[in-house]
């Protein structure tokens, strides 16, 4: 919420720094989240704003990610996490609008999304 609302994100960085160490930043340049069939609220190109010592909990948005392919290519894609289920994760896509099950085993990586910034 605090980027959406114009915080620079290196004045964002330099606020974690003021609370502790950061330990690790990653960027996820090749794993760009479709666009068209995610949140209208989030665009191609937004910068998203990912934090893994969160807990991925239902109702809210998250970032799923596959394993790399031979070729080193990786998927994403940005989903309202529904509920957390054994055979899968149960998300909410916008266009066209709908509810499905992902299955773990494809998507191995999942992030709660913090925020996000316009390119």
């Amino acid at each position: 919420e605090v980027l959406r609302q114009g915080m620079e994100p290196l004045a964002f960085l330099r606020f974690l720094l003021s609370l502790g160490e950061i330990v690790h930043l990653a960027t996820l340049c090749d794993a760009m989240p479709q666009a068209d069939d995610m949140d209208p609220r989030y665009e191609r190109g937004d910068r998203l704003l990912v934090n893994k010592s969160m807990p991925v909990v239902p109702d809210r948005d998250v970032l799923l990610l596959t394993d790399k392919d031979d070729m080193g290519c990786q998927r994403g894609l940005v989903r309202r996490l529904l509920a957390i289920r054994p055979d899968g994760y149960e998300v909410r896509s916008y266009n066209p609008p709908r509810v499905e099950i992902l299955p773990l085993a494809e998507w191995p990586f999942i992030y709660r999304i913090e925020a996000s910034r316009g390119r």
